[in-house]
């Protein structure tokens, strides 16, 4: 009998800290700037996602890396209107402290927010590709980031990169110019007129 106890009493502190490390899996909340997470740009343009990162945990949060992916996250992630370059971890040491939230905007020039997106110089006007930002982090007990408890885990936000269709002219557009053209027509006509 004395052995079953000691066995109920590891299987209950192994539910517990498997609990506790599941829990560990969800301790940040992503949303892009713009909230939204969809952005456009013309072929050849380069944009990008600001963020804010919520952490809800007693423990320290480091980013390890960002990319934007599809539906499926491989490694590396690949999209079809252009590639993908991480700023929050490449360029950044970004740390969440516990109970706390960080802002950060996209700035291509400072390499600030989640990270850029080059879209193709051919990528066809009107397309767009729904996918979603990974961020992936490290948990650590304090602020020293030598007591790590969680690897790798990820925190997710859909976004989408849009490369707008070509603008067709407006109706009055296209009157004021059939009346220009009719105009220089008939100033060309008398002007030919008056000169025989």
């Amino acid at each position: 009998m004395n052995g079953f106890k000691w066995c109920l009493s590891w299987l209950i502190v192994i539910g517990v800290f498997g609990s506790s490390l599941a829990f560990g899996a969800s301790i940040l909340s992503l949303t892009t700037n713009p909230a939204s997470g969809a952005i456009s740009g013309a072929p050849g343009q380069t944009v990008g996602w600001g963020f804010t990162l919520v952490n809800s945990s007693d423990n320290f949060a480091v980013i390890s890396s960002a990319d934007f992916c599809g539906a499926v996250i491989s490694s590396p992630c690949s999209t079809p209107l252009g590639s993908f370059t991480d700023f929050i971890a490449q360029f950044n040491f970004t740390v969440i402290n516990p109970h706390s939230s960080l802002s950060n905007v996209f700035n291509p020039v400072t390499h600030t927010g989640i990270g850029s997106y080059a879209i193709k110089p051919t990528a066809v006007p009107g397309s767009s590709f729904l996918g979603q930002v990974v961020l992936t982090y490290d948990t650590f007990i304090d602020g020293s980031f030598l007591n790590q408890i969680g690897f790798d885990d990820r925190v997710t936000s859909a976004a989408s990169v849009s490369v707008p269709a070509a603008a067709a002219p407006e109706p009055a557009s296209l009157v004021l110019l059939s009346a220009v053209l009719v105009g220089l027509c008939l100033s060309s006509r008398r002007w030919k007129i008056g000169r025989t």
